[in-house]
């Protein structure tokens, strides 16, 4: 990025990208924690109880990391701001709305590499892998010289949807196993209603009126979260 564009721009990237890593170290965390179950799932053929621990470990993934991703989407200026005015053009911001689509997708796909490997389908993954640098790669080549720290981001989102779905498609066709189960898609929805809406009608009132939406929509989450824990973290059968 630096021999590309310059100190400058890879500073602006690199604020612009931080929120990436929270999301990454949830996400990698969960799935550490969901690892030894699914491996012995998948050793013994039980996909029926895989399915539904990649279901229920996917929807904590989405209950940790939405809120996350897509608060600092809507609040993008805000949050660039946060590390200086330097930092708030529309380059900035654009990065931070297109690799917070592709975290959102990335996290909506679950643990599906690690899911991948359980399957003793490391070869695939490999190849997967490969494809997605391939990817980024080119697309960073084309884009880079021309559009700068968008290209880049373009190209991280590209490479991760490739990384994501292709193993998604995999494991679906091939095992009968996809993380889209009742507790996802209301996970999904319940981050969707709390951390859209209210921080973009903040958004129009200003800094403090976006913080107190925000503060709001923590609240009303958490409580939502755990008034409906039984269906919407539902525990994987045994």
């Amino acid at each position: 990025m630096a021999s590309l564009l310059g100190f400058a721009e890879a500073a602006v990237y690199t604020v612009a990208t931080r929120f990436v890593t929270l999301g990454q170290l949830a996400t990698g965390a969960i799935g550490t924690a969901a690892q030894p179950r699914l491996a012995t799932c998948m050793g013994r053929g039980d996909y029926a109880t895989a399915r539904a621990l990649y279901q229920t470990t996917t929807a904590w993934i989405v209950l940790a990391t939405w809120p996350l991703f897509l608060t600092t989407a809507v609040a993008a200026p805000f949050y660039l701001g946060l590390f200086g005015p330097e930092y708030t053009g529309d380059d900035a911001v654009a990065v931070v709305w297109v690799l917070a689509a592709g975290m959102v997708l990335s996290s909506g796909c679950g643990v599906v590499d690690m899911v991948l490997s359980m399957a003793g389908r490391t070869s695939w993954q490999l190849y997967n892998v490969c494809a997605a640098l391939a990817v980024n790669v080119t697309i960073d080549l084309l884009l880079i010289p021309r559009w700068g720290i968008l290209g880049a981001a373009i190209g991280w989102t590209a490479a991760l949807a490739v990384n994501n779905l292709i193993p998604l498609c995999q494991l679906a066709f091939t095992f009968g196993l996809h993380p889209f189960g009742r507790s996802t898609t209301r996970a999904m929805a319940l981050a969707a209603a709390c951390f859209v809406v209210p921080p973009l009608a903040g958004e129009s009132f200003g800094s403090t009126a976006l913080v107190v939406s925000v503060m709001a929509a923590v609240g009303c989450y958490l409580a939502t979260a755990w008034r409906f824990r039984a269906t919407l973290i539902r525990p994987a059968t045994t």
